[in-house]
């Protein structure tokens, strides 16, 4: 059985914005970690990534937040539209507003400035190494380990009740695309079509935007084949512009979508799960980072205040797992609501055209007014 805190660095399995967010957390609490990343180099992941209110509001009790304006952008708004013809259905506003409202920006950024932003607030910190090109061997560990290795982890299998991640029916194509002149006031845009959505909003300080398409696929093992083939078909009931926009792309990464389910086992008495390690899921609330900031600085914040291990690993898991299974839900259900065709989109679509944008900003209250404090 655990006791207290280990004297000896706390590992971190994984250098990604799971970890590394861990990592800072406990040393925030003045708690020393090892961060082991088995790449031998820290490099560009992924496309861009959405930062909403409950996350930068904990980057920024971290001291981050100001490095990481200077990367990133606040959307004024996110525009919603119809995929089929191009038409605007709503509005929902950001920036002031937002920020106002949740007393935190919302930020939207490459993953690889995050990440540069992260690794220099650890390699900073007197509290943390990192270890790049290693790992720790998968075993039954005597010591507390936190496990942020990603939906695909090793650790998982650790637990008693092992949950697999299972491919979730979804297809993601993203890429970048430079902007010759940054916008006043930029914004969000999320299409909705059949079967598919698209979405496209600035990163790397508005000189550029950041683009995913996703549509349903029964198995992604062909798209790896022809990725721009099978994206054009996906789209190819969509506006002539939108089709446009995409056929433009060359640079196209498919990106399947693989879930874990939340309501598996995340701790046992010596191993924490945190971010997709625990609870990978669909990007449609684009909450899949902000998750796991949440859980990096709520597990820091259980670890320093129980008087055993073992007894904040399970408050850790019993404090996140209603929010986080609720957050993965609205995902998934967001997925059959963009994805509507015949009738049921029309129906959505008066719906949107109804709304009024602050009525739509206030739906994500329990979302993004999430504080830490008061858990």
């Amino acid at each position: 059985m655990a006791n207290s805190l280990p004297k000896d660095p706390i590992p971190i399995i994984g250098g990604g914005i799971a970890g590394l967010t861990t990592a800072l957390s406990l040393a925030h609490r003045s708690v020393a970690c090892t961060v082991y990343e088995k790449a031998k180099s820290f490099e560009e992941v992924g496309a861009g990534i959405q930062l909403s209110p409950n996350a930068t509001a904990i980057l920024r009790a971290l001291g981050l937040l100001p490095n990481l304006q200077n990367h990133a952008v606040a959307p004024a708004r996110i525009t919603i539209g119809d995929g089929r013809n191009g038409g605007q259905l709503a509005h929902v506003p950001l920036g002031q507003e937002a920020e106002a409202r949740f007393e935190a920006p919302y930020l939207v950024i490459h993953r690889a400035d995050l990440q540069k932003v992260l690794v220099a607030a650890c390699e900073a910190h007197p509290k943390i190494t990192i270890e790049l090109g290693t790992t720790i061997d998968v075993h039954q560990p005597e010591q507390l380990v936190i496990a942020a290795d990603g939906v695909h982890s090793d650790w998982r299998a650790l637990l008693r009740s092992p949950s697999h991640k299972r491919f979730c029916g979804y297809v993601a194509w993203r890429t970048t695309v430079p902007v010759e002149k940054i916008e006043t006031e930029p914004e969000t845009h999320v299409w909705l079509g059949p079967n598919a959505h698209l979405v496209d909003y600035p990163i790397s300080a508005g000189k550029a935007r950041n683009l995913v398409a996703i549509a349903q696929a029964d198995d992604p093992r062909p798209i790896r084949a022809n990725p721009k083939g099978l994206l054009t078909k996906a789209f190819a009931e969509w506006d002539r512009g939108i089709r446009a926009q995409l056929d433009a792309q060359d640079d196209w990464t498919p990106w399947p979508l693989f879930g874990v389910d939340p309501q598996a086992p995340w701790v046992n008495d010596h191993v924490a799960l945190v971010g997709d390690a625990a609870h990978a899921m669909l990007p449609f609330v684009a909450q899949g980072g902000a998750m796991a900031i949440e859980d990096a600085w709520l597990l820091a914040q259980m670890l320093t205040s129980a008087p055993q291990v073992d007894q904040a690993l399970a408050r850790y898991e019993m404090a996140r797992k209603p929010r986080v299974t609720r957050v993965w839900n609205e995902a998934s259900r967001n997925g059959k609501i963009y994805h509507l065709t015949g009738p049921a989109a029309f129906a959505r679509n008066t719906v949107l055209k109804t709304r009024s944008g602050p009525s739509l900003l206030a739906r994500f209250d329990w979302l993004y007014g999430w504080k830490a404090s008061e858990t």
